[in-house]
Protein backbone atom coordinates (compact mmCIF):
# COMPACT_ATOMS: atom_id res chain seq x y z
CA UNK A 1 0.00 0.00 0.00
CA UNK A 2 1.37 3.51 -1.16
CA UNK A 3 -0.03 7.00 -0.75
CA UNK A 4 1.75 10.41 -0.05
CA UNK A 5 4.61 8.50 -0.20
CA UNK A 6 3.93 6.14 1.99
CA UNK A 7 4.18 2.49 2.50
CA UNK A 8 2.79 0.38 4.51
CA UNK A 9 0.33 -2.93 5.75
CA UNK A 10 -2.89 -2.41 4.74
CA UNK A 11 -4.59 -5.14 7.73
CA UNK A 12 -2.47 -2.38 9.90
CA UNK A 13 -4.93 0.45 10.51
CA UNK A 14 -2.06 2.71 11.86
CA UNK A 15 -0.45 2.25 8.82
CA UNK A 16 -3.59 3.14 6.82
CA UNK A 17 -4.08 6.23 8.63
CA UNK A 18 -0.33 7.78 7.98
CA UNK A 19 -0.93 6.44 4.27
CA UNK A 20 -4.41 8.77 4.30
CA UNK A 21 -3.82 11.58 6.33
CA UNK A 22 -4.19 14.18 4.60
CA UNK A 23 -6.53 13.18 2.21
CA UNK A 24 -9.90 14.81 0.77
CA UNK A 25 -11.00 11.78 -1.05
CA UNK A 26 -9.60 8.23 -0.95
CA UNK A 27 -9.16 5.18 -3.90
CA UNK A 28 -9.16 2.05 -2.04
CA UNK A 29 -7.55 -0.09 -4.71
CA UNK A 30 -5.66 -2.37 -2.86
CA UNK A 31 -6.70 -5.72 -2.74
CA UNK A 32 -5.19 -9.25 -2.69
CA UNK A 33 -5.46 -10.46 -6.21
CA UNK A 34 -5.85 -14.13 -8.33
CA UNK A 35 -7.34 -17.34 -7.59
CA UNK A 36 -4.08 -19.53 -5.63
CA UNK A 37 -3.71 -17.53 -2.11
CA UNK A 38 -5.65 -19.19 0.94
CA UNK A 39 -8.73 -17.99 2.69
CA UNK A 40 -7.56 -16.59 5.29
CA UNK A 41 -4.92 -14.32 3.33
CA UNK A 42 -7.92 -13.11 1.19
CA UNK A 43 -10.03 -12.35 3.86
CA UNK A 44 -7.28 -10.56 6.04
CA UNK A 45 -6.45 -7.97 2.93
CA UNK A 46 -9.95 -7.51 0.97
CA UNK A 47 -12.17 -7.52 4.10
CA UNK A 48 -10.28 -6.28 6.99
CA UNK A 49 -8.20 -4.26 5.13
CA UNK A 50 -11.12 -2.60 3.95
CA UNK A 51 -12.57 -2.22 7.82
CA UNK A 52 -9.19 -0.46 8.28
CA UNK A 53 -9.54 1.84 5.30
CA UNK A 54 -13.30 2.76 6.02
CA UNK A 55 -12.19 3.67 9.67
CA UNK A 56 -9.02 5.39 8.63
CA UNK A 57 -11.61 7.93 6.76
CA UNK A 58 -13.66 8.49 9.80
CA UNK A 59 -11.18 8.90 12.03
CA UNK A 60 -9.81 11.58 10.11
CA UNK A 61 -12.64 12.79 9.04
CA UNK A 62 -12.06 12.14 5.11
CA UNK A 63 -15.57 12.78 3.78
CA UNK A 64 -15.11 10.93 0.40
CA UNK A 65 -14.38 7.22 -0.66
CA UNK A 66 -13.92 5.38 -3.54
CA UNK A 67 -14.14 1.52 -3.36
CA UNK A 68 -12.45 -0.48 -6.38
CA UNK A 69 -14.47 -3.26 -6.68
CA UNK A 70 -14.97 -6.51 -9.12
CA UNK A 71 -17.93 -7.23 -11.42
CA UNK A 72 -17.05 -10.85 -10.37
CA UNK A 73 -18.58 -10.01 -6.83
CA UNK A 74 -21.95 -10.84 -8.40
CA UNK A 75 -20.98 -14.37 -10.43
CA UNK A 76 -22.34 -17.40 -9.74
CA UNK A 77 -20.83 -19.35 -12.97
CA UNK A 78 -23.79 -18.60 -15.25
CA UNK A 79 -23.44 -16.53 -18.27
CA UNK A 80 -24.10 -12.74 -17.98
CA UNK A 81 -25.30 -11.05 -21.07
CA UNK A 82 -25.69 -7.16 -21.06
CA UNK A 83 -27.28 -7.47 -17.38
CA UNK A 84 -27.41 -3.79 -15.67
CA UNK A 85 -25.89 -3.67 -11.98
CA UNK A 86 -29.54 -3.83 -10.92
CA UNK A 87 -29.86 -7.10 -12.18
CA UNK A 88 -26.87 -8.49 -10.83
CA UNK A 89 -27.42 -9.93 -6.94
CA UNK A 90 -24.78 -11.27 -5.03
CA UNK A 91 -24.74 -14.87 -5.11
CA UNK A 92 -25.35 -17.12 -2.33
CA UNK A 93 -22.07 -19.08 -2.48
CA UNK A 94 -18.70 -17.91 -4.60
CA UNK A 95 -16.76 -20.09 -7.15
CA UNK A 96 -13.82 -18.41 -5.67
CA UNK A 97 -12.16 -16.45 -2.51
CA UNK A 98 -11.37 -13.41 -3.76
CA UNK A 99 -14.92 -12.52 -5.23
CA UNK A 100 -16.13 -13.92 -1.66
CA UNK A 101 -13.83 -11.37 0.21
CA UNK A 102 -14.27 -8.43 -2.44
CA UNK A 103 -18.15 -8.50 -1.79
CA UNK A 104 -17.50 -8.88 1.88
CA UNK A 105 -15.45 -5.54 1.43
CA UNK A 106 -17.54 -3.97 -0.91
CA UNK A 107 -21.05 -4.30 1.32
CA UNK A 108 -18.75 -3.06 4.28
CA UNK A 109 -17.57 0.35 2.24
CA UNK A 110 -20.87 1.00 0.94
CA UNK A 111 -23.14 0.24 4.20
CA UNK A 112 -20.73 3.01 5.86
CA UNK A 113 -22.09 5.51 3.21
CA UNK A 114 -24.26 7.77 5.35
CA UNK A 115 -24.91 10.44 2.80
CA UNK A 116 -22.79 13.34 4.54
CA UNK A 117 -19.83 12.77 6.57
CA UNK A 118 -18.81 9.98 4.57
CA UNK A 119 -19.57 9.73 1.24
CA UNK A 120 -18.90 6.18 -0.80
CA UNK A 121 -19.48 4.86 -4.02
CA UNK A 122 -17.76 1.67 -5.82
CA UNK A 123 -16.56 1.09 -9.08
CA UNK A 124 -16.05 -2.47 -10.35
CA UNK A 125 -13.78 -2.58 -14.16
CA UNK A 126 -13.98 -5.78 -15.43
CA UNK A 127 -11.44 -7.92 -16.80
CA UNK A 128 -8.65 -5.20 -17.11
CA UNK A 129 -5.88 -5.19 -18.51
CA UNK A 130 -2.59 -2.93 -20.48
CA UNK A 131 0.81 -3.06 -20.62
CA UNK A 132 2.97 -4.09 -17.44
CA UNK A 133 -0.04 -6.60 -16.56
CA UNK A 134 1.26 -9.65 -15.50
CA UNK A 135 -1.86 -10.86 -14.58
CA UNK A 136 -4.20 -11.70 -17.27
CA UNK A 137 -2.71 -11.49 -20.94
CA UNK A 138 0.50 -12.70 -19.21
CA UNK A 139 -0.65 -15.72 -18.08
CA UNK A 140 -1.86 -16.49 -21.79
CA UNK A 141 1.31 -15.72 -22.99
CA UNK A 142 2.95 -17.91 -21.03
CA UNK A 143 0.67 -21.21 -21.65
CA UNK A 144 0.27 -19.99 -25.45
CA UNK A 145 2.26 -22.67 -26.97
CA UNK A 146 -0.23 -25.72 -24.64
CA UNK A 147 -3.02 -23.36 -24.54
CA UNK A 148 -6.35 -24.64 -26.24
CA UNK A 149 -9.98 -23.13 -26.55
CA UNK A 150 -12.18 -24.31 -23.66
CA UNK A 151 -15.94 -25.10 -25.20
CA UNK A 152 -16.92 -23.65 -28.38
CA UNK A 153 -15.00 -20.50 -27.95
CA UNK A 154 -17.65 -18.29 -28.71
CA UNK A 155 -18.51 -16.70 -25.32
CA UNK A 156 -18.21 -12.75 -25.29
CA UNK A 157 -16.88 -10.78 -21.98
CA UNK A 158 -16.83 -6.84 -21.18
CA UNK A 159 -12.84 -5.78 -21.03
CA UNK A 160 -11.85 -2.75 -19.41
CA UNK A 161 -8.41 -1.01 -20.93
CA UNK A 162 -6.12 0.50 -17.45
CA UNK A 163 -6.87 3.96 -18.61
CA UNK A 164 -10.82 3.36 -19.22
CA UNK A 165 -9.94 2.08 -15.61
CA UNK A 166 -8.74 4.71 -14.09
CA UNK A 167 -10.67 7.19 -15.87
CA UNK A 168 -13.41 5.19 -14.05
CA UNK A 169 -12.47 5.93 -10.47
CA UNK A 170 -11.51 9.30 -11.27
CA UNK A 171 -14.81 10.23 -11.67
CA UNK A 172 -16.35 8.79 -8.45
CA UNK A 173 -15.01 12.27 -6.62
CA UNK A 174 -17.01 14.73 -7.98
CA UNK A 175 -20.32 12.32 -8.01
CA UNK A 176 -20.33 11.72 -4.21
CA UNK A 177 -22.27 15.00 -2.95
CA UNK A 178 -25.02 15.17 -0.56
CA UNK A 179 -28.42 13.53 -2.59
CA UNK A 180 -25.75 11.91 -5.17
CA UNK A 181 -27.56 9.46 -7.04
CA UNK A 182 -23.88 7.16 -6.68
CA UNK A 183 -24.09 7.53 -2.80
CA UNK A 184 -23.63 3.83 -1.70
CA UNK A 185 -24.20 2.42 -5.36
CA UNK A 186 -22.10 -0.39 -7.18
CA UNK A 187 -21.19 0.58 -11.16
CA UNK A 188 -19.52 -2.03 -13.51
CA UNK A 189 -17.30 0.29 -16.09
CA UNK A 190 -15.70 -1.30 -18.92
CA UNK A 191 -14.35 -0.66 -23.00
CA UNK A 192 -17.77 -0.44 -24.12
CA UNK A 193 -19.33 -3.38 -26.83
CA UNK A 194 -18.37 -6.47 -25.53
CA UNK A 195 -15.69 -8.78 -27.61
CA UNK A 196 -15.27 -12.45 -28.22
CA UNK A 197 -13.10 -13.77 -25.56
CA UNK A 198 -11.39 -16.62 -27.86
CA UNK A 199 -10.65 -14.20 -30.61
CA UNK A 200 -9.06 -11.68 -28.21
CA UNK A 201 -6.68 -13.88 -26.89
CA UNK A 202 -5.86 -15.62 -30.29
CA UNK A 203 -5.22 -12.45 -31.58
CA UNK A 204 -2.72 -11.22 -28.78
CA UNK A 205 -1.02 -14.91 -29.43
CA UNK A 206 -0.55 -14.64 -33.14
CA UNK A 207 0.70 -10.93 -32.93
CA UNK A 208 3.60 -12.03 -30.40
CA UNK A 209 4.70 -14.86 -32.52
CA UNK A 210 2.73 -17.21 -31.35
CA UNK A 211 0.77 -20.51 -33.17
CA UNK A 212 -2.82 -19.67 -33.56
CA UNK A 213 -4.82 -21.87 -31.15
CA UNK A 214 -7.82 -22.05 -33.66
CA UNK A 215 -5.41 -24.50 -35.43
CA UNK A 216 -5.80 -27.03 -32.25
CA UNK A 217 -8.67 -28.99 -31.21
CA UNK A 218 -10.97 -27.14 -28.92
CA UNK A 219 -11.14 -28.84 -25.38
CA UNK A 220 -14.42 -29.83 -25.27
CA UNK A 221 -16.45 -28.03 -22.03
CA UNK A 222 -17.54 -31.14 -19.87
CA UNK A 223 -14.26 -32.95 -20.59
CA UNK A 224 -12.44 -29.93 -19.26
CA UNK A 225 -14.59 -29.11 -16.45
CA UNK A 226 -14.29 -32.54 -15.20
CA UNK A 227 -10.46 -32.28 -15.33
CA UNK A 228 -10.64 -29.36 -13.17
CA UNK A 229 -12.67 -31.12 -10.70
CA UNK A 230 -10.48 -33.35 -10.54
CA UNK A 231 -7.64 -31.17 -10.24
CA UNK A 232 -9.33 -29.47 -7.47
CA UNK A 233 -9.30 -32.78 -5.49
CA UNK A 234 -5.90 -33.66 -6.28
CA UNK A 235 -5.03 -30.30 -5.16
CA UNK A 236 -6.69 -30.66 -1.84
CA UNK A 237 -4.86 -34.08 -1.20
CA UNK A 238 -1.53 -32.98 -1.89
CA UNK A 239 -2.25 -29.00 -0.27
CA UNK A 240 -1.40 -27.26 -3.11
CA UNK A 241 -3.65 -24.60 -5.52
CA UNK A 242 -3.28 -25.69 -8.96
CA UNK A 243 -3.90 -23.08 -12.33
CA UNK A 244 -6.75 -25.35 -13.45
CA UNK A 245 -9.69 -25.64 -11.70
CA UNK A 246 -13.48 -25.08 -11.83
CA UNK A 247 -13.92 -21.32 -11.82
CA UNK A 248 -11.19 -20.28 -14.70
CA UNK A 249 -12.95 -22.63 -17.02
CA UNK A 250 -15.99 -21.11 -16.22
CA UNK A 251 -14.52 -17.90 -16.68
CA UNK A 252 -13.22 -18.41 -19.98
CA UNK A 253 -16.47 -20.51 -20.81
CA UNK A 254 -19.40 -18.14 -19.97
CA UNK A 255 -20.63 -14.89 -21.50
CA UNK A 256 -19.78 -11.94 -19.42
CA UNK A 257 -20.71 -8.59 -20.41
CA UNK A 258 -22.66 -6.08 -19.23
CA UNK A 259 -24.50 -2.94 -20.05
CA UNK A 260 -22.62 0.07 -18.14
CA UNK A 261 -25.54 3.01 -18.73
CA UNK A 262 -25.91 3.74 -14.94
CA UNK A 263 -22.04 4.40 -14.95
CA UNK A 264 -22.90 6.99 -17.83
CA UNK A 265 -25.94 8.43 -16.48
CA UNK A 266 -24.97 8.81 -13.12
CA UNK A 267 -20.78 9.27 -13.37
CA UNK A 268 -20.93 10.72 -16.78
CA UNK A 269 -18.71 7.61 -17.87
CA UNK A 270 -17.58 6.88 -21.35
CA UNK A 271 -14.62 4.73 -22.09
CA UNK A 272 -11.32 7.17 -22.76
CA UNK A 273 -10.00 5.12 -25.12
CA UNK A 274 -11.74 2.51 -27.65
CA UNK A 275 -10.81 -1.14 -27.33
CA UNK A 276 -9.47 -1.75 -31.19
CA UNK A 277 -6.72 1.21 -29.55
CA UNK A 278 -6.30 0.22 -26.45
CA UNK A 279 -5.42 -3.73 -27.55
CA UNK A 280 -3.13 -2.55 -29.87
CA UNK A 281 -1.11 -0.39 -27.52
CA UNK A 282 -1.42 -3.72 -25.24
CA UNK A 283 0.10 -5.90 -27.55
CA UNK A 284 2.87 -3.19 -28.75
CA UNK A 285 4.11 -3.19 -24.68
CA UNK A 286 4.12 -7.33 -24.85
CA UNK A 287 6.11 -7.42 -27.89
CA UNK A 288 8.85 -4.79 -26.89
CA UNK A 289 9.10 -4.89 -23.41
CA UNK A 290 8.01 -8.06 -22.23
CA UNK A 291 8.63 -10.86 -24.52
CA UNK A 292 11.93 -10.46 -24.72
CA UNK A 293 12.84 -10.30 -21.29
CA UNK A 294 10.98 -12.98 -20.07
CA UNK A 295 10.14 -15.43 -22.83
CA UNK A 296 13.88 -14.98 -24.82
CA UNK A 297 12.64 -17.91 -27.29
CA UNK A 298 9.51 -15.86 -28.33
CA UNK A 299 12.01 -12.96 -29.22
CA UNK A 300 13.63 -14.86 -32.07
CA UNK A 301 10.05 -15.90 -33.85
Amino acid sequence: MGGWGAQGDLTDLEDVKKACKGADCVWHIGALVGPYHPYEMYEKVNYHGTLNVVEACKLLKIRKLIYSSSPGTRFDGSDIEGLTEDELKFPDTYLQSYAETKAMGERAALAACDGDSLLVTAIAPHQVYGPRDQLFLANFLKAGKKLRVFGKGRNKISTCYVDNYCHGLILGEPALFPGSPALGKFYIITDGEPVFFWDMIDHALTECGLTSIKKRFALPYWFILGLSYLSLALGALVGRKFRLNPFAVKMMTIHRWFNIDAARNDLGYEPLVPFEEAFAKTIAWYKSSWIPENMPELAQV
